[in-house]
C-alpha cells in the first residue's frame, strides 16, 4: 500500500482505548512509530474512518489471514496489531479514501464486541520489555552495521534510508523501523511485533536479516555474473559481426555456404558424438579464413562427416544353406575356400555381436578374389562395393593422413 517513514520524534501519544475499531490490512504489517499511508476501499472501513475522525481518531490496524480477499465485508485477521493514530485523510470522488496513519502502540485482540456496521474489538496493549545492557548494545550495533551493507544490495531501498537509520537510537524502533522494509513473510514480521521481550525481538530480527543479506548478496553476485556473460555475448556478437562484413568487403564471405552446412548437420541423422565433433568443426571454421590452407582441409572433413550414411545399414542374412548354394552356383570345385568361407558365416551367426576377423583372398589375377566377394555380398544380401588400389605406395592413403599435417585428408578406405 505505500513505504513506512520513521515520524519525527515526537510526545507519546494518548493511552490505548480499551475497546478499537478493527481496519483490516491486506499483505500489510504497520509497526508503531512508523507512518504509513492506506487505501481504504471497504465502505463499512471507510465508515470506521469517518468515525474515528469525529472522535480520538485512533484505530486498530490488523492484518486479514487471506491477503487476496478484498470482497469480504469482515475479513478473519490475525490476533496481533497496532493501534494508530489518524494523521490525513483524502477522500476520492469514488468514495475511497487515502488515509495517512502512525502506529502508537502494540495490541493484542482479546475479544470482539461488535461486527457491525464495522468490527470492534476489546484490545490490550503488548509492553515491550527492555533490559539494558552490553548484549542489547551489540544487538542494536550489529542489525546497524549489517542493515547498512542490505540497503547497498537491494536495489528497492533507498539510500535516504540510512541517514533515518543513523537518526534511530531507539533499540525498539530500530526493530521496528529495519522489520517493516525487509521482504519477510507476514507471519514473521507479526512473529517480531508479537515479542514482548526486545532482546528476543533484535535476536529473531537479526537471524531474519542475516538470511535476506544471504539471499540479496546471493542475488547481486548472479546478477552481476549474467551481466558479464550477456556483456561478453554482446561483445563477441559484435566482432564476429565486424568480421564478416570486412570478410564481404574482402570476398572472402563463406557464410552461406557456411549456413548450408550447419542446415546439413541440424537434419543430418548422426550418433551424438559424431555430432558433436561436427559441431566443434563447424564452429572452427566460422573463425577461420576461407583463405587459409587448414580452411579447406576442415571443411572437406566437416562434409565428409555429413556424407557417411551413418545409421544406414544392411541386416545380415546369415544362411548357410543359401550361402552354400550360392557359393557352388558361381564357383566350380575351390572347396577349402567356400568352406573357409562358410565357417566364417557360421560364426557370424553363432556370436553376432562379436566383431570377427576380416576375410583376406590372396592369389594372381584371375582366379576369383573378386567374384568370390560378390558370392559373399549376394548371399548375405549385402551391397558389394570394389575399391581398387593398384598404385597405391602409401599407407596413408589407405588409412587417412594425420589432421596436423596440412592438406591432410582422410583414409581411402574411409572415402569408399
Amino acid at each position: 500500500m505505500g513505504e513506512a517513514t520513521e515520524a519525527d520524534p515526537a510526545p507519546e501519544g494518548p493511552d490505548v482505548p480499551q475497546t478499537l475499531g478493527i481496519l483490516p490490512l491486506g499483505n500489510t504489517v504497520v509497526f508503531p512509530y512508523l507512518v504509513f499511508p492506506l487505501q481504504v476501499n471497504r465502505p463499512n472501513s471507510v465508515q470506521l474512518v469517518d468515525d474515528a475522525l469525529l472522535g480520538n481518531r485512533i484505530i486498530g490496524l490488523f492484518t486479514q489471514k487471506d491477503s487476496e480477499d478484498e470482497t469480504t465485508v469482515n475479513p478473519e485477521v490475525f490476533d496481533v496489531g497496532v493501534s494508530a493514530n489518524i494523521l490525513k485523510m483524502l477522500r476520492y470522488p469514488d468514495g475511497s479514501m487515502m488515509v495517512l496513519v502512525q502506529g502508537t502502540a502494540r495490541i493484542r485482540i482479546l475479544e470482539y464486541t461488535q461486527t457491525k456496521p464495522y468490527p470492534c474489538a476489546r484490545v490490550e496493549e503488548i509492553l515491550t520489555v527492555s533490559t539494558p545492557g552490553i548484549e542489547l548494545t551489540a544487538l542494536e550495533r550489529n542489525l546497524q552495521e549489517l542493515f547498512k551493507q542490505y540497503i547497498t544490495l537491494v536495489p528497492s531501498l533507498s539510500d535516504e534510508l540510512q541517514i533515518t537509520l543513523k537518526n534511530t537510537h531507539d533499540p525498539a524502533r530500530l526493530a521496528d523501523f529495519i522489520t517493516s522494509h525487509l521482504n519477510i513473510k507476514i507471519e514473521e514480521k507479526l512473529e517480531i511485533l508479537s515479542q514482548p521481550d526486545l532482546v528476543e525481538r533484535l535476536h529473531l530480527l537479526t537471524s531474519l536479516l542475516n538470511r535476506e543479506f544471504e539471499v540479496a548478496q546471493l542475488g547481486s553476485e548472479i546478477q552481476t555474473k549474467v551481466q558479464s556473460e550477456l556483456g561478453k555475448t554482446q561483445r563477441e556478437y559484435f566482432l564476429r559481426e565486424q568480421i564478416r562484413a570486412i570478410r564481404k568487403e574482402l570476398g572472402d564471405d563463406d557464410s552461406g555456404s557456411l549456413s548450408d552446412l550447419e542446415e546439413r548437420l541440424a537434419n543430418a541423422q548422426m550418433p551424438e558424438r559424431a555430432r558433436q565433433s561436427a559441431g566443434r568443426e563447424l564452429t572452427r571454421l566460422r573463425r577461420m579464413s576461407p583463405s587459409s590452407a587448414e580452411y579447406t582441409m576442415s571443411r572437406t572433413y566437416m562434409e565428409w562427416l555429413l556424407d557417411v550414411p551413418w545409421l544406414k545399414k544392411t541386416k545380415d542374412i546369415l544362411d548357410l544353406k543359401k550361402a552354400a548354394r550360392t557359393l557352388d552356383q558361381d564357383h566350380y570345385d575351390l572347396e577349402k575356400v567356400k568352406e573357409r568361407i562358410l565357417e566364417f558365416l557360421a560364426v557370424r551367426k553363432l556370436t553376432p555381436e562379436s566383431r570377427g576377423p576380416i576375410l583376406c583372398f590372396a592369389g594372381p589375377p584371375g582366379v576369383g578374389k573378386t567374384s568370390l566377394g560378390q558370392s559373399i555380398a549376394r548371399a548375405m544380401g549385402r551391397k558389394f562395393v570394389r575399391m581398387s588400389l593398384g598404385g597405391v605406395r602409401d599407407e596413408a592413403e589407405i588409412r587417412g593422413h594425420r589432421r596436423t599435417y596440412i592438406g591432410a585428408c582422410q583414409g581411402g578406405l574411409s572415402r569408399g
